[in-house]
């Protein structure tokens, strides 16, 4: 069983080696080792414009990424990074309970008005597909969870043996919206895949397993 869920996992997760890629500034002068890597810098493009809104509306940026979550997608989440962008605040969101998956929401910004948009139901959104790829993935770690906990037990078993590094906790949290992600992995599956997996999970999210 083992063999078989490496080998299937050998296809669908990307093992991390650093920071998260979806960071599109990288910090200009040095770089941090993964090992100390906690989320310092992350920022996208042009976040420098708009980050004395972003600072200043946060708890109503998160606010509406929450809401958004709970009407489009059914699901709690708890609110990790909010990241500065161009013309907008990407909102950093974890889910945990009845599955577990990180992905991101964007909250559009009025750069004219230097403020939010007052119709926060025009200026809420997620990448196409991003949210759907990050729930499936929760449903398939919950699926396989007991496959899952023996092959972290292989990758710590094989981090102590040979010095590897994966990502820390709170790296993660701050940075990563790719699903269900571990310091070592992440698992990427498509909704279009799964349309049938996903469309359940709307309709009854009481997942006990899959």
């Amino acid at each position: 069983m083992m063999r078989k869920i490496v080998s299937v996992l050998l296809i669908l997760l990307v093992t991390l080696s650093g920071c998260s890629e979806t960071n599109e500034k990288k910090e200009a002068e040095s770089t941090t080792p993964v090992q100390d890597y906690v989320g310092q810098g992350f920022i996208f493009v042009d976040g420098d414009k708009s980050k004395d809104i972003v600072e200043k509306n946060e708890a109503e940026i998160s606010r509406r990424a929450i809401k958004y979550m709970k009407e489009t997608y059914k699901t709690d989440v708890k609110v990790n990074n909010v990241v500065p962008a161009r013309s907008a605040a990407v909102v950093m969101v974890e889910a945990e309970e009845p599955i577990q998956f990180h992905t991101s929401v964007i909250v559009g910004l009025d750069m004219a008005k230097k403020a939010l948009d007052p119709k926060e139901a025009n200026v809420v959104r997620s990448e196409e597909g991003e949210v759907e790829k990050a729930i499936v993935s929760g449903l398939y770690a919950k699926a396989y969870s007991s496959e899952l906990q023996n092959l972290d037990k292989f990758i710590q078993k094989m981090s102590e043996e040979h010095g590897l590094y994966g990502q820390k906790e709170e790296a993660i949290d701050k940075t990563a919206s790719s699903g269900y992600q571990t310091a070592h992995y992440f698992i990427s599956l498509s909704a279009l895949e799964f349309p049938e997996v996903y469309k359940e999970y709307l309709m009854n999210q009481d997942v006990s397993n899959m």
